[in-house]
């Protein structure tokens, strides 16, 4: 079950990544496991896309965060607001910036807003991933992203807060890629012509005043990766790293 709903988020993130990529290749998408999925075209050319995630549960890591109890009343009331009209399992990620403060007074007509804009906004089969920007939320709730899983029975609920600025994002983008491509015999025992590495983020963590994504464009990486991108889910965007 656990590998069923794994594959299936995956599917749901690339195929949220090809429709945003104007030059995906053309073919039929086949699931597999080293690569994770092969897209395979009529002249034989098929590619090879890897996925893997570049930050994970960084809620746990946030001790320091003052207030950190307050997201989490937060995120309860939101959640249990909105499973009061939809029944499906969801995976339901809140990303929430550092200001203004949220005080318990305000918990109940924030979590009201927000579960409304959700329920507005809920995935389908057929778009099995949704992303509510700034505009339609109020602050200091700075995007919700819903994923739809046919396979799940049990929603998971996650407050995504700004850790500031990770000082070693080229580090730990360049040690993704390097362990991934250790792998790259094994993919192409799968009889691919190319390899193209897709890495999944929540959300990009940025200090003020820092451009992250102009740091990111100027670094100069490298890879044995025909194509690797960075796909940040919260903003419903891209990055073109090799």
């Amino acid at each position: 079950m656990e590998s069923d709903i794994k594959k299936q988020s995956e599917i749901n993130f690339l195929n949220f990544f090809r429709e945003r990529y104007p030059d995906f290749p053309k073919g039929k998408l086949v699931a597999g496991e080293s690569p994770d999925f092969m897209v395979r075209s009529t002249g034989g050319n098929h590619t090879g896309i890897e996925i893997t995630s570049l930050y994970r549960n960084h809620f746990n890591q946030a001790d320091d965060i003052p207030g950190k109890m307050v997201y989490v009343r937060l995120l309860e009331k939101i959640r249990e607001l909105t499973e009061h009209y939809v029944s499906e399992p969801l995976t339901v990620k809140i990303l929430i910036g550092p200001y203004p403060r949220i005080s318990d007074a305000h918990i109940l007509s924030l979590a009201a807003r927000t579960s409304v804009t959700i329920r507005e906004n809920l995935p389908t089969a057929t778009q099995p991933v949704t992303v509510t920007g700034t505009r339609r939320l109020s602050p200091p709730i700075r995007g919700v992203v819903v994923e739809y899983n046919s396979w799940k029975t049990v929603s998971d609920w996650e407050v995504l807060l700004p850790l500031g600025m990770d000082h070693d994002i080229i580090h730990d983008l360049d040690a993704v890629i390097d362990r991934k491509e250790e792998k790259l015999p094994l993919y192409y025992s799968s009889g691919i012509s190319e390899c193209w590495l897709l890495i999944l983020c929540d959300h990009l963590m940025t200090e003020r005043n820092i451009n992250i994504y102009n740091k990111l464009s100027l670094h100069p990486f490298r890879s044995a990766f025909q194509k690797v991108f960075l796909l940040e889910i919260m903003k419903a965007g891209y990055m073109e790293l090799v």
